[in-house]
């Protein structure tokens, strides 16, 4: 599944900071960031679990992506100022539907960045690394490669 005109990337899964999925330890977010932010993506974008075909998993996939510089792009869409709990500011979130092929198989996905304006300080991104709302992916460890498909639009993505 390669819709016309996308590029592919490839890289490989990186641990996070684990504050998404909850297995941080962040005693603010015991649940994770995400399982407290989904009912407000869902709400903004209808579309979410119908391009994943299903619910995603209450985490992120982070991904490293090989020898890149990852730069602002167009999203699919712009979800502002959403008020997903009482320690921050509104976040505002912009997703993009891509494709995550591990092992052969393909899975929809959505490209989930916070904006840098908006996101809280004490969670900072990385360097090429992209985070991934998705379904649950089976065998999916760290350090497994990975290739991340997208419409050009959505990632400036240079040679780091």
């Amino acid at each position: 599944m390669k819709p016309p005109g996308w590029g592919e990337w490839h890289g490989a899964v990186t641990r996070g900071h684990r504050v998404a999925s909850g297995q941080g330890g962040d005693p603010r977010f015991p649940q994770g960031t995400v399982a407290m932010q989904l009912p407000l993506l869902r709400e903004a974008l209808p579309e979410l679990e119908t391009w994943l075909g299903g619910a995603p998993f209450a985490g992120t996939i982070n991904i490293a992506l090989d020898d890149a510089r990852i730069g602002p792009g167009t999203p699919d869409a712009t979800l502002p100022a959403l008020r997903w709990t009482a320690h921050f500011a509104p976040e505002t979130f912009f997703l993009s539907r891509v494709v995550l092929v591990h092992a052969g198989i393909a899975r929809r996905a959505w490209l989930y960045v916070p904006d840098p304006a908006t996101k809280p300080p004490d969670h900072p991104a990385r360097v090429g690394v992209v985070e991934l709302l998705a379904q649950e992916v089976p065998d999916l460890s760290y350090g497994a490669p990975v290739r991340l498909r997208c419409a050009p639009r959505t990632l400036r993505i240079t040679a780091g």
